[in-house]
């Protein structure tokens, strides 16, 4: 929903509760005043069904105010242009992607995590992880860059532009395979 269309929807949900404030009134003598109007109003319907029908548009306004004001939020994607139509790609996807073949297909990996992010020149990929103990870390860093790249834009047809590791510990030798 636009901002435009927000604020249009707020002002209308906050008029229709003040509306129904005032047939809640109604229905409920609250004040000398209101007495008044609404003797001057019982031509127009009982106070019961005054204070039901109040009651009704309090709930639609107060549930049209949550629902105005509620930030929607927006799943980040990757378009991608085919001759018979787009294709949106969810950046959970690419992660669930790149974890996968992180996890089976890079030898000495453990515990790896990832969050990607959209540049200019394409999908910046960020792995965390943790290595084994006997593994030599450039190596490994370097094919689980290459092997994560490779995959992504194979499979997904998107540009990978970096692709950044961090390898924050070494695993300790519970977490290793016998």
């Amino acid at each position: 929903m636009h901002v435009f269309d927000r604020v249009i929807f707020f002002i209308t949900s906050f008029l229709l509760l003040i509306l129904s404030v005032i047939l809640v009134s109604f229905a409920i003598p609250i004040h000398p005043i209101m007495d008044e109007v609404r003797t001057s109003m019982e031509f127009y319907a009982e106070s019961l069904e005054l204070g039901i029908v109040g009651l009704i548009i309090l709930l639609i306004a107060l549930r049209s105010i949550w629902g105005a004001s509620r930030v929607e939020k927006n799943e980040e994607v990757v378009n991608q242009n085919t001759e018979i139509g787009e294709v949106k790609i969810s950046l959970k996807t690419i992660e669930s992607m790149v974890l996968r073949v992180a996890k089976n297909e890079v030898k000495g990996m453990k515990e790896v995590k990832s969050r990607i992010k959209v540049s200019e020149n394409g999908l910046i990929i960020y792995l965390k992880g943790k290595v084994q103990a006997d593994v030599e870390i450039p190596q490994v860093s370097e094919e689980l860059q290459k092997i994560a790249k490779d995959h992504v834009e194979s499979k997904a047809g998107v540009n990978i532009s970096e692709v950044k590791v961090y390898i924050e510990n070494i695993a300790s030798d519970a977490s290793r395979p016998k």
